[in-house]
């Protein structure tokens, strides 16, 4: 051991990984004691026979015994040649089954080691082989189809076919399983990621897809997050997901708006005071939609001012915006429980403002919402006086030809009308008025002594004859003395009766050059929701009757009398409706409170659904003003032809080791949030209804069963609907957990039942689709299925697993003392980890840390899954599970801490220039991967290990980048470190190890640098 001054700790060594472990001793064939094999013994007889010497017939000597046996040339063709060869000397034969049967002598003999190994461990230690470990497998079940559900007992035999001997190869199921017709039809979910830096919402359609909404994986072999990600934090290769639809929308009849200048106001009042961010944020991100006749209408932008609790929105809509009208379903889609006309506020996640202005209701309760909408210029009115319906497109005669006192004009708009308006505003444009009504009617009087009857003709000459001047513009008997003489009554069709609201409108005001007639009704007392009209009933005559006789006597008189002019036919060139209505609702009301009947719905905008919050006193009852989903993922199973009071049994396929085990994994004991849908709320399924998880938090693959509650409902709306919707939901970053495979229903646990079987399939598990059907078969089943390969098996303890496990039982005798116990004891538990190294008084933050002990553990990266194989880790379950074992055979003063290695990246910035001929382009990037196989060779070579404390020096970087063929020379070398440049690097911890950066700066240089 040595000492590292930086960290003033003893060194414990490099750590050991799994071929480290064993002794070459422990092996019986490290040391033959006879190790002679048949071409050995050939060699020998050839080599000794030249030294015995052959006699011939007269018993003299005649040379040797060495062409008797082969030379070296022939030992190699006789020892193969088979056993029925005719081309083998008989005595060579004979010798060559000689040395065959020597072989059992000798095999004997150098088996005594192992019988001596074998007789300690199992005679004197009593320590017997580990005995194989039987397989599992998942099975499902497809029930016929007239049969609801079927009952699969624990115990039931599947065929697996045959193993090498014949022999029936048999799984049971582990379980009693009651199959019914429950499939999962549709999986979504929702990602709500809320960390500094990388903040959105990200919804996923279709889960199990490449892009959350539909597509298929580009290399066939789909593998997705059950909780969605954000792309930023993931490779190149995955595709972004869609974020996810929140928002809020209304629906109130007075949104019933056709034509004309319109504008819809919304007051939004809090019960806590609003951050001074959302109303400028909303202005931004907010895009407003209003539900038209073949199409949703926008999208509109909003103005919106606020102050403390409220917030205000405006949009207004000109004259070429098509007319907002009732809810279609079949036509503009969605999942709306109203046939009212609708304004929805989606917000743009895309933009900078929308994940602020999102999340800036959390927990804030809506106390009230105020709509206010307002129309200006309507024409599409509907007109009547005493003749019949009139035109409005066309001037026309409100009171008709004769206009009497008491003629009638009325005025039908279902828009304004029929709504609990506030206010209406009528304009009405006269035709072919005179310049004056004054002038116009200037020759029609009253007597002068005021009597009220017509004034007579004869009076005037008379009163001329006299000198008295009666026809200037002092006159006092004028009948029309001003523009306001002629008056109308206006009432209002409220509860099929009408009711006066003014006697006296003036119907002709001075306005240019023309009139007009302008008439506004302010009041909520009336009641017009069924067929609203107004009514305009004349005062007075326009003394049309008046005309034909003073027009005769004013010809029959001299010819300075004045002369009548003709009364004026009320003639309408245009009308103009405009109006103001509102409707409110009050949410989150105290007990006390008398909310009133709301005039308006609220529904909540979610990624794939909408849902109506409803108004009135539901105790504990905290309604916003958008639906609120909090950090962390959401995971939606779309259960088809599933009953209430059911059990379902969903097998989850995970593909283990994908997690990320540096993301912040599950506390002791946390689990996830299992609930299904009642009725659009979530309802927990506790322990009553979560009967089992064997998926360790999605780390591991595992079968869930629950039963439905009786409250479970299918006809929901914030998801689609037909379906029953159970929720998973985790509060962790989405690579907490690993990819899943798929999600299958009917599933059950089975295991292999040993029947005297050939076990070679322990090794690598039986493949899937082996398994098809029951050994004895039903007609309730009409199919079983396996979709994946057996898994947990174990084959017998060979001879050399079974030494090295009993020689290093002896020494750390299953407890973990010494850092040579801790490394050999996870070794020898955990075969998927590579290599540990046990860091003692070693805490987070110390290296004098007594009584603490971390090791650092790095995983088998041969045929397995890794998170990132640049910086492989070991998965977060494999860790709690080295946890949970070593933490039984340590001390209690001892707390022990299981990590990964900390990877320190190393980055090389140089010049380059390549040989002659070579394109540059595409070698910058041979030369990137190049740089990354010299310092993360793992990565590219399954047999290159993982190496604590190795140093990495300028001139190893120059040596080997020299070597590559397509390199002429390199300049201006530097290595950068924890963001400093060195000469040499080093990792600056006892837990790091030194990795290749994820791209190197790499410049060409130029002929004029050269």
């Amino acid at each position: 051991m040595t000492i590292k001054a930086k960290h003033k700790a003893i060194i414990p060594g490099e750590g050991t990984d799994q071929q480290q472990r064993f002794l070459e001793a422990l092996n019986p064939n490290s040391l033959n004691l006879h190790d002679y094999n048949e071409t050995d013994w050939m060699r020998f007889a050839r080599r000794f026979a030249e030294k015995v010497n052959y006699f011939n017939l007269e018993n003299k000597k005649d040379g040797n015994w060495q062409d008797f046996f082969a030379d070296e040339a022939e030992i190699k063709s006789l020892l193969a040649a088979p056993e029925n060869s005719q081309t083998v000397h008989p005595h060579l034969a004979l010798f060559i089954c000689f040395l065959k049967l020597l072989d059992f002598s000798k095999n004997h003999f150098n088996r005594l080691t192992q019988r001596h190994l074998d007789f300690y461990y199992h005679e004197i230690l009593k320590i017997d082989k580990q005995a194989p470990v039987p397989d599992q497998v998942h099975v499902l079940f497809e029930l016929a189809k007239n049969i609801s559900q079927e009952k699969i007992g624990s115990g039931t035999s599947l065929d697996t076919g045959k193993d090498s001997k014949g022999n029936k190869l048999v799984f049971k199921t582990q379980e009693e399983l009651i199959a019914n017709k429950t499939t999962v039809a549709q999986l979504k979910n929702i990602y709500h990621h809320s960390e500094s830096g990388l903040k959105g919402i990200k919804a996923s359609e279709i889960a199990n897809s490449f892009d959350g909404l539909g597509a298929p994986a580009p290399s066939g072999d789909l593998k997705w997050y059950p909780f969605g990600y954000l792309k930023a934090e993931t490779s190149a290769a995955n595709p972004d997901l869609p974020d996810a639809r929140l928002g809020f929308a209304i629906a109130s009849p007075v949104l019933l708006l056709n034509e004309g200048q319109r504008s819809i106001q919304l007051k939004l009042t809090f019960k806590d005071p609003l951050s001074s961010q959302l109303a400028a944020q909303a202005e931004k991100c907010l895009n407003v939609w209003l539900s038209g006749e073949k199409k949703w209408l926008g999208p509109f932008k909003v103005k919106s001012s606020g102050q403390q609790k409220e917030l205000n929105l405006e949009i207004l809509l000109d004259q070429s915006v098509e007319p907002v009208v009732a809810y279609n379903p079949a036509v503009l889609g969605e999942k709306f429980t109203t046939t009212e006309p609708i304004i929805r506020f989606v917000i743009d996640l895309e933009t900078a403002e929308g994940y602020p202005f999102a999340t800036g209701f959390t927990g804030l309760q809506l106390k009230n919402i105020d709509l206010k909408v307002s129309a200006e210029g309507l024409k599409g009115i509907e007109l009547e006086n005493d003749l019949g319906m009139l035109n409005a497109k066309k001037p026309f005669m409100p009171f008709g030809p004769t206009p009497l006192k008491g003629s009638r004009f009325l005025i039908k708009n279902q828009e304004a009308m029929g709504k609990q308006w506030d206010s209406i505003n009528l304009t009405i444009n006269w035709m072919n008025t005179p310049d004056s009504f004054k002038s116009q009617y200037f020759a029609y009087r009253t007597e002068s002594r005021g009597d009220a009857t017509i004034w007579d003709y004869r009076d005037a000459i008379r009163m001329k004859k006299q000198g008295t001047r009666r026809f200037d513009d002092a006159a006092d008997n004028l009948i029309v003395s001003s523009d306001a003489y002629f008056k109308a009554s206006v009432s209002v069709l409220s509860r099929s009766k009408w009711t006066a609201v003014s006697n006296d409108l003036a119907l002709f005001t001075k306005n240019g050059d023309n009139y007009r007639c302008q008439f506004s009704l302010a009041s909520n007392q009336f009641d017009t929701s069924q067929g609203g009209q107004l009514q305009l009933s004349l005062n007075q005559s326009f003394l049309q009757e008046m005309y034909p006789r003073i027009y005769t006597m004013a010809l029959q008189n001299e010819k300075n009398t004045l002369i009548p002019k003709e009364p004026y036919l009320p003639m309408i060139e245009s009308m103009e409706l405009s109006y103001s209505a509102g409707a409110k609702a009050i949410f989150n009301p105290a007990a006390n409170d008398s909310a009133g009947m709301p005039t308006l719905k609220l529904f909540h905008e979610h990624p794939f659904g909408q849902c109506e919050k409803h108004t009135g006193y539901i105790p504990d009852s905290k309604i916003g003003l958008l639906p609120e989903y909090l950090p962390g993922g959401e995971l939606f199973l779309g259960l088809k032809d599933a009953e209430p009071l059911q059990q379902v049994s969903l097998l989850f396929q995970i593909f283990e080791g994908s997690e990320n085990p540096d993301s912040a994994g599950f506390a002791s004991g946390e689990k996830m949030d299992w609930s299904i849908l009642c009725n659009d709320e979530w309802m927990t399924l506790n322990s009553n209804y979560l009967i089992a998880n064997n998926t360790d938090n999605f780390l591991k693959s595992g079968i869930a069963k629950f039963s439905i509650p009786a409250e479970a409902t299918s006809t929901n709306h914030i998801l689609p609907s037909g379906l029953h919707w159970v929720r998973v939901r985790m509060n962790k970053t989405y690579d907490t957990v690993c990819k899943i495979i798929d999600i299958r229903a009917q599933a059950v646990l089975a295991q292999f039942d040993d029947r005297a079987n050939e076990l070679s399939h322990l090794k690598n598990g039986i493949p899937a689709e082996t398994i098809s059907k029951l050994l004895e078969r039903t007609q309730a089943v009409k199919s079983v299925g396996q979709p994946f390969n057996s898994f947990g098996g174990r084959a017998s303890e060979s001879d050399l697993a079974y030494y090295q496990r009993v020689s290093e039982r002896l020494r750390h005798k299953n407890r973990a003392i010494t850092l040579w116990d801790y490394e050999r004891l996870i070794l020898q538990h955990f075969p998927e980890i590579h290599k540990v190294r046990c860091l003692n008084h070693t805490s987070a933050n110390s290296f004098l840390s007594p009584g603490n002990v971390t090791i650092v553990v790095i995983p088998d990266i041969v045929n397995r899954n890794v998170f990132d194989i640049y910086q492989p880790r070991v998965s977060r379950a494999t860790l709690n599970k080295v946890q949970e074992y070593i933490g039984q055979l340590n001390s209690l003063h001892v707390n022990t801490s299981i990590i990964n290695p900390e990877y320190e990246e190393v980055e090389i910035s140089l010049k380059v220039r390549f040989n002659a001929g070579y394109d540059e382009n595409y070698y910058q990037k041979i030369l990137q991967q190049d740089l990354t196989r010299l310092l993360s060779p793992w990565a590219f070579e399954k047999s290159t290990d993982l190496q604590f404390g190795t140093t990495l020096h300028q001139s190893v970087v120059i040596s080997h980048i020299e070597k590559l063929p397509y390199v002429d020379y390199i300049a201006d070398l530097k290595i950068r470190h924890k963001g400093e440049t060195k000469t040499s690097v080093s990792p600056s911890s006892l837990k790091a190890i030194l990795v290749s950066a994820k791209a190197h700066q790499i410049g060409v240089l130029s002929k004029d640098e050269c």
